[in-house]
């Protein structure tokens, strides 16, 4: 349920910055990408993932919005950083806040621990 609910978030956020850019951006033409790149086609599979989020697979939902997202950053639509902001925002507000196991163990200050188990 959580990776659905994650997925529409973005989705819905990333219609938005698709939006926002075209309207910023009016003059800007696509023509030379291929038809699945183009701005109005990452709408049409944003639009998609939001109303078949129950039926599709949360695999087919995450590669979409994967490939929405890696033609965003390629056509200058947003950056990267801005589409990791864009994550860590739907995250919370699906009500998942940051993994706190994961940032201890990235944080070299942090006293993180591994239990292997099985001791004995």
């Amino acid at each position: 349920m959580y990776a659905q609910l994650l997925a529409v978030e973005i989705a819905y956020k990333s219609i938005e910055i698709i939006e926002d850019y075209l309207e910023k951006n009016p003059d800007k033409t696509f023509d030379h990408l291929p038809y699945h790149s183009k701005p109005k086609h990452l709408i049409k599979l944003c639009k998609e993932i939001i109303a078949k989020e129950e039926e599709m697979p949360n695999t087919k939902l995450h590669r979409w919005l994967g490939f929405i997202q890696g033609v965003m950053i390629t056509c200058n639509v947003c950056s990267y950083d801005y589409l990791k902001e864009i994550v860590r925002e739907a995250k919370v507000s699906c009500g998942r806040s940051e993994d706190q196991v994961l940032a201890d163990h990235h944080d070299p200050n942090s006293p993180f621990s591994l239990d292997l188990g099985g001791s004995g």
